[in-house]
């Protein structure tokens, strides 16, 4: 899966997987430690800093890990996208279609009219009001 859009789309360097997940345990370290979860904090501390040291020595090591977060953040955009788009369609979009068809209005004037042509009269325009536009 990763190969077939490999070539579309470019992976992020190790390096910065690497900085962000560091960043991410120590954040969370200083969560759990507000939150008084002081064994929690330890082991995400002992890995902000295994990744910050894998980060600057070896970023290699890290290249099976962000290949294998690459992959899940293309499945979760294939899977979550259509869900969220759904959702807001059937919650949002179609009541106000209903809503809409049950007061019977016509914003898109599709319904047949009783006249010759479809064109709509507009009033002229005066040419004074095309200057001093801004």
């Amino acid at each position: 899966m990763v190969n077939s859009v490999k070539n579309n789309v470019n992976m992020p360097s190790n390096q910065k997987f690497g900085l962000l997940f560091s960043a991410i345990f120590f954040g969370s370290s200083i969560y759990f430690q507000w939150k008084n979860y002081s064994w929690l904090v330890i082991c995400l501390l002992f890995l902000a800093i295994l990744f910050l040291l894998f980060t600057i020595c070896a970023p290699i090591i890290l290249a099976p890990l962000n290949r294998a977060w690459f992959a899940l953040s293309l499945f979760l955009g294939k899977l979550i996208s259509p869900m969220a788009l759904s959702i807001i369609f059937f919650v949002l979009i179609v009541p106000v279609a209903l809503v809409t068809r049950l007061f019977g209005r016509d914003e898109l004037l599709l319904k047949k009219r009783q006249s010759m042509s479809y064109w709509i009269n507009k009033p002229p325009i005066k040419p004074d009001s095309f200057k001093n536009q801004f």
